[in-house]
């Protein structure tokens, strides 16, 4: 694993390889069939959702991305003006940038694009929705906790049924941010499941529950082929 970026890898990152379950050992979906995209929240970090990811994906791999602006000293995705006001020009280059990095990410660690799907939390979702936006291809499938629209003019995308999963606080304060997101992911042709649950902007169980199941389903679906 690293903590730094590799050559040719202008994330700092880290990528931890799918766990070996021993001989005789059977898991839902074969290990290393899905490679989990961790991308966190403001103030985390490349560490932040190694622990979520394994939790919710055991077998997966992981690769976990530290975002390259800075909020007062911390780690965001790009640049804000306010909580809900974001440097427009910023997001594009660093969602062009992180569909970019997927692609040699997945050269430089041998793992299948077909199996990778986004996981990002707050910050980390709406840098992944950005990078949907402007890269379909960047990613096979993408969980979106507790995203809202980042971009103020968001191009007309075709998702040609991505898998996407969507869960909303139902007491978040930044739900009403959140509105337009399912609208734009169905009208692309997401294959999205958008759920609402009984949270703020934290993550809860039914969080964990409902992604496990969700990204269960997926990796047996790319493991079928």
């Amino acid at each position: 694993m690293t903590n730094a970026p590799a050559p040719g890898l202008a994330w700092v990152h880290r990528y931890v390889p799918a766990p070996d379950l021993g001989a005789g050992a059977t898991a839902p979906v074969p290990p290393g069939t899905v490679t989990l995209l961790l991308l966190h929240g403001t103030g985390g970090d490349e560490n932040s959702l190694v622990g979520l990811g394994r939790l919710v994906a055991p077998g997966a791999n992981l690769l976990a991305v530290r975002g390259r602006s800075l909020d007062e000293g911390t780690p965001r995705f790009f640049r804000r003006f306010g909580p809900t006001s974001y440097d427009q020009e910023n997001i594009v280059a660093e969602a062009v940038a992180l569909g970019e990095f997927t692609r040699r990410a997945a050269a430089t660690y041998g793992f299948s694009p077909r199996g990778l799907a986004a996981l990002g939390y707050s910050n980390g979702a709406n840098i992944a929705l950005a990078t949907l936006a402007y890269d379909p291809d960047a990613f096979a499938a993408a969980v979106l906790l507790r995203a809202v629209m980042p971009l103020e003019q968001p191009p007309a995308a075709r998702f040609g049924g991505k898998p996407v999963l969507l869960l909303t606080g139902a007491r978040d304060p930044y739900a009403p941010h959140a509105r337009d997101v399912g609208p734009y992911l169905r009208k692309g042709g997401a294959a999205l499941e958008e759920l609402t649950v009984a949270a703020g902007h934290e993550l809860v169980e039914e969080d964990v529950r409902r992604v496990t199941d969700w990204l269960t389903s997926f990796g047996r679906a790319v493991a079928v082929g």
